[in-house]
């Protein structure tokens, strides 16, 4: 396992640095504003599923609440619970649904507990990926359903092509862990039926600063602190939307129905 895997599955280092709070997630969220055209991705992964009146919802890794807060205003009768490896997102996921601390890998709850389960972007952090797959499982209910949300491979490829160009590395992606083609053999261990579920698109980023802060968001995860280096990522951006007019990154989102 490489250094970047190694940081991004430490539960310590997720909980007290990479998600302390929501700062360094909504410091990547906030560039997804420039999408080609107008889509909120959160309300497209609710819409992957229905969500009966009175039923029970969890969100897995459920960070600072997005989704807890979009079930509130679209589907208000489920009675949705958010869970957050870091004490801080579930702080900050409290203020739209109850919100508790813990860890995918042993949920703190029953048996078929709920009819709904939410892991977005979050089984990639997981030092045993199948094993919380099946606590997942464990805690649906007979004809449940899980909607596990990731990025396909290459996912803003051109943002990383300058990062490469620049530092000489190519990165490694801990997100490979689970993507939606990594993930979906695991899913089939446990699940009888798996739907993978795409929804690509194109950035146009008028400014280089969004692509500096996202990149400053992950360098915690191979500890880089050089900000030359993002000095000169952010000009080779600027020169591309001096002669484009926009930077152009190329989205892989999506999601895996499992039923």
């Amino acid at each position: 396992m490489s250094d970047v895997e190694q940081a991004a599955t430490d539960r310590a280092f997720l909980r007290e640095k990479a998600y302390a709070d929501s700062t360094k997630l909504r410091a990547r969220v906030s560039i997804y504003a420039y999408r080609d055209r107008p889509r909120d991705f959160g309300l497209w992964v609710l819409g992957l599923v229905d969500w009966p009146r009175d039923s029970r919802a969890l969100d897995v890794g459920c960070g600072p609440g997005s989704y807890l807060k979009l079930l509130g205003e679209h589907h208000p009768s489920v009675r949705a619970v958010g869970l957050d490896l870091s004490r801080g997102m579930a702080t900050e996921a409290s203020q739209h649904a109850p919100a508790i601390n813990g860890d995918a890998s042993w949920l703190p709850l029953p048996d078929e507990a709920v009819d709904r389960v939410l892991a977005p972007h979050m089984l990639y952090h997981c030092p045993d990926i199948p094993a919380a797959i099946a606590e997942l499982r464990r805690v649906l209910r007979p004809g449940g359903s899980l909607v596990a949300v990731t990025n396909e491979p290459g996912h803003l490829h051109e943002m990383w092509d300058v990062y490469a160009s620049v530092t000489g590395d190519v990165p490694r992606f801990f997100v490979e862990r689970f993507d939606l083609v990594t993930g979906e053999a695991p899913l089939r261990e446990v699940f009888d039926s798996v739907r993978v579920e795409r929804a690509g698109g194109t950035l146009h980023v008028p400014d280089a600063q969004p692509v500096v802060d996202y990149l400053a968001s992950t360098f915690h995860f191979a500890d880089r602190k050089d900000d030359a280096v993002l000095d000169e990522i952010g000009s080779r951006v600027q020169a591309v939307i001096d002669t484009d007019g926009v930077f152009r990154l190329t989205t892989g989102g999506g999601a895996f129905v499992c039923k």
